[in-house]
């Protein structure tokens, strides 16, 4: 029974098999027609479709930077049915360059084309590679100078200016950093009066005296310190050594300059009165010395001049000399020729004398003398005063002992 039901089906669908496969046929054609006519094929030109840029972030870790805007646009003709066509948005194209794997040079990167449709077909776009141009990215280390404008007053200088840091690390493609010429940090002196300190950004200047821009460095701003002073005379205080030596003293001293010219801070100034030397030792021996005479600076105090200073120091022995004067020591003045004088007593005096060794030594040294003044004086007899004459420089134990009286007989002389 199943084998008669089966053979009656197969029966049914081979019976009129050609007209059946026909009438396929011709219903495909029909819809085809239909689908042309209601759905027909078409192109269409999207213009200024952007390109994306892939792997991007790979130039940064390959320190490689593009030269050429990446902000290119592309042209992008499609085909499909006019519905899909039609339906379809500028965001639906994608155009793509790839830029891992470069190096720096002139570079024709291709465009990789695609649609988020597939019923869409890109025919070709008005440009199928892009050409940049790319550069290295350095790091070079540069000293950054100090730029003034404006004029301190008149009694004012720049003592000292420093930059912190001194050095600027700058990072940027490899053909702007050649052209870098010099890095400055401008400011203006105008009316200051005192020391300062700031913060400021620096300028990059090019060969050609121009600003550069859009590189990256190392630091934003940078700190500035100036110091503010002016030259001034200040007083030189000697400081002596005292001597060791017994009965070794100073005679006399003279220094080469009593002012000094100095530069410091208008800060360090204010309390400055006067500039020390250090010790000065003096020899330990008598005779004239030539020392030299180093001053003790403050902190932030230059000397300007003299720029040699010294002194000269005379040292010598004090000695005490003892001396009797007899009627040998006097020396009679203005005695007129015809008269002769006699003592009445024995002159005897005992003296003592201070003073200075080479003036004992002294070549034309004298020893003490007395002198009575007989002017005007004739026979008879008279008290007469007496001195006492010593060398320059020596002095007696008693003052009084310089001076005195004697009785003097004046007698005329014996015609022979």
């Amino acid at each position: 029974m199943l084998s008669k039901i089966k053979g009656l089906k197969n029966i049914k669908l081979t019976r009129n098999a050609p007209q059946k496969f026909f009438s396929v046929l011709a219903a495909i054609f029909l819809w085809l027609l239909i689908m042309e006519y209601e759905n027909p094929e078409m192109t269409k030109t999207f213009r200024d479709i952007p390109v994306t840029y892939s792997a991007v972030e790979q130039l940064v870790a390959d320190k490689l930077y593009v030269e050429t805007p990446l902000d290119q646009m592309v042209d992008i003709t499609v085909r499909g049915r006019r519905k899909d066509v039609l339906s379809l948005e500028d965001s639906d194209l994608i155009a793509t360059v790839d830029m891992s794997k470069l190096t720096s040079g002139t570079i024709d990167l291709a465009i990789a084309l695609s649609c988020k449709s597939e019923r869409i077909t890109i025919i070709n776009a008005n440009k199928m590679s892009l050409r940049v141009v790319i550069d290295d990215i350095v790091t070079v280390h540069k000293t950054i100078k100090h730029f003034t404008e404006g004029e301190l007053p008149t009694q004012y200088e720049v003592i000292e200016k420093k930059i912190s840091p001194s050095i600027v690390s700058i990072t940027g493609p490899q053909k702007k950093i050649d052209t870098i010429d010099r890095i400055i940090l401008p400011y203006s002196l105008a009316d200051l009066s005192s020391s300062v300190t700031f913060y400021d950004e620096v300028v990059i200047i090019d060969k050609n005296g121009k600003i550069i821009e859009d590189l990256t460095l190392s630091d934003d701003r940078f700190k500035v310190e100036l110091t503010i002073g002016r030259v001034v005379d200040l007083p030189i205080t000697y400081n002596y050594k005292a001597l060791e030596t017994e009965n070794l003293v100073v005679v006399s001293k003279r220094e080469s300059t009593q002012t000094v010219k100095v530069k410091g801070s208008i800060e360090n100034l204010k309390s400055l009165k006067k500039i020390e030397s250090q010790q000065i030792v003096i020899p330990e021996a008598a005779g004239q010395h030539e020392l030299s005479v180093v001053l003790e600076l403050p902190e932030g105090i230059k000397k300007i001049a003299p720029l040699d200073i010294s002194a000269s120091v005379d040292c010598d022995f004090i000695e005490q000399n003892s001396y009797t004067l007899t009627d040998k020591s006097i020396n009679p003045l203005n005695l007129d020729a015809r008269y002769i004088y006699q003592l009445t007593d024995n002159f005897s005096k005992n003296l003592q004398l201070t003073g200075y060794r080479s003036i004992f030594q002294a070549e034309d040294y004298s020893e003490p003398s007395v002198t009575i003044d007989f002017n005007n004086l004739t026979a008879g007899n008279y008290t007469l005063p007496y001195r006492v004459v010593i060398a320059d420089g020596l002095s007696p134990a008693d003052s009084n002992a310089l001076t005195g009286e004697v009785e003097v007989v004046i007698s005329e002389r014996d015609e022979e």
